[in-house]
């Protein structure tokens, strides 16, 4: 946290009272789940037992109570939690929301509309599995944004033909800019130049033309990082200027993993490539915890930063 002794007052004045509640809760979904897997076992244990003369049912019923035990202590520990989790996210979460002093709202059954994520233009294959959570939105610093987390795949067959393609697992950012930039600009991860080297790189590159003009940037790092596509290239190079550069790159070192970014007229999209499930309570280990809710106030000031990075005002 950019300033960790005002939200070290934060949590012991706010959050740590009600987390109270919700730590009692929690060891008894622990005390619960672990009584039904002692249930469970000692179930299968005699099934077992009563079978154990019959060599030729012994191996099929062994197999299929032991799958049905699985199927049945996940769902259940599933149930268990359900609640506690929902009141959680409604209470904690929305509670650490107003530590920021910022307009913003959460959401935690809603997420980044489809439609708004085929029009960022950054993801062009096709999908036909769209899910999603933990949406924000509102403003920061009179920029508005809206964020969620998103898992989007293909998948093709079924049974054990069953193909699942991940098109983008992470979270997506919407981002309002005050100023419409004539022009599409796509900026992609470059991981063609880092496969084959710049020449070979640039030819596949060049191949991407349903995405706009290749753009090339005067700069060796960014270069390296990242493809750009632009549908009006002189409007492209106006928008990178040096310190939105300088951002993306610094946001590419900080994240580690893939980000994807487009300015479709005055808005600006960004995805995360984020392997972490923000905002999501802990239940086999404890919840009244300084450490594990200021790593939840980072994710939000992480990417309502981002809104404040890639916007003009900030150039």
């Amino acid at each position: 946290m950019e300033n960790e002794s005002r939200f070290q007052s934060f949590y012991y004045n706010q959050l740590e009272p009600q987390l109270y509640a919700f730590e009692a809760d929690r060891k008894k979904i622990v005390n619960k789940t672990f009584i039904t897997l002692i249930a469970f076992i000692f179930a299968y244990a005699i099934l077992i037992v009563v079978f154990l003369n019959d060599t030729e049912l012994l191996a099929p019923i062994a197999i299929i109570a032991f799958t049905l035990f699985i199927i049945a202590f996940f769902v259940l520990k599933y149930f268990y939690a359900k609640k506690y989790k929902k009141q959680f996210k409604q209470n904690i979460i929305s509670l650490l929301l107003s530590y920021f002093k910022k307009d913003l709202q959460y959401f935690p059954e809603q997420k980044i509309p489809q439609n708004t994520f085929t029009e960022s233009q950054i993801f062009n294959q096709a999908f036909n599995r769209y899910n999603g959570e933990d949406l924000i939105t509102g403003t920061t610093d009179g920029i508005p944004v809206s964020f969620s987390e998103l898992n989007v795949q293909h998948q093709t067959g079924s049974g054990k033909n069953r193909h699942t393609h991940t098109i983008f697992d992470g979270v997506f950012l919407v981002i309002q800019m005050p100023l419409n930039h004539f022009g599409n600009t796509i900026i992609l991860p470059d991981t063609a130049e880092k496969l084959f080297g710049s020449k070979i790189g640039n030819f596949f590159q060049g191949m991407g033309k349903s995405r706009g003009t290749l753009v090339k940037i005067d700069d060796r790092e960014f270069e390296k990082e990242f493809v750009v596509y632009g549908s009006n290239p002189d409007s492209t190079l106006s928008l990178l200027n040096n310190t939105l550069v300088e951002n993306l790159l610094n946001l590419k070192k900080r994240v580690g993993k893939k980000i994807y970014v487009s300015f479709i007229g005055n808005m600006a999209y960004v995805a995360v490539t984020f392997s972490e499930n923000m905002f999501e309570p802990r239940v086999f280990r404890k919840i009244r915890d300084f450490n594990y809710m200021n790593t939840q106030a980072e994710y939000i000031e992480f990417f309502t930063n981002i809104a404040k990075m890639l916007n003009n005002k900030r150039n």
